[in-house]
């Protein structure tokens, strides 16, 4: 009933919109600046990306879609240097955080490479070489 009200009465949405909203356009033709500049802005985006189960349609994302989600994580690089490099009242500390907080989403969701250490072969196991550390135990 909220989403059928929700654009005729005006309420604000809330951050869970905000994430969907932010997979959809993942899912379309990529994250839109102004979509951006409210994740960047929003209080405690890292509780509501910890509270949310995302984790899963992020990374369906990022299998369909992996420039769009290339494409957010430079963003969240960017944001990140650039708030490192500002000082005094130019400093923007929600975006830094926020950005930092994205980016760690982004990585904790994105899929192995198929080169990933998930399991080894036992010959892969006899190259590898033994350090002191395990020829004493």
């Amino acid at each position: 009933m909220r989403g059928l009200f929700g654009g005729v009465l005006g309420t604000k949405a809330g951050p869970e919109d905000l994430l969907k909203e932010l997979l959809d356009q993942l899912d379309g033709s990529g994250i839109s600046d102004s979509l951006w500049e409210k994740v960047l802005q929003q209080p405690d985006l890292e509780d509501i990306l910890e509270e949310e189960p995302r984790r899963e349609s992020l990374a369906a994302c990022a299998g369909k879609c992996p420039a769009n989600v290339y494409g957010l994580v430079g963003r969240c690089v960017q944001v990140i240097e650039d708030a490192l490099a500002k000082q005094g009242a130019d400093f923007d500390e929600a975006a830094l955080s926020n950005s930092m907080a994205m980016l760690s989403y982004l990585l904790a969701a994105s899929p192995a490479t198929p080169g990933s250490p998930t399991e080894s072969t036992e010959k892969e196991e006899q190259a590898k070489p033994v350090t002191l550390w395990q020829q004493l135990w």
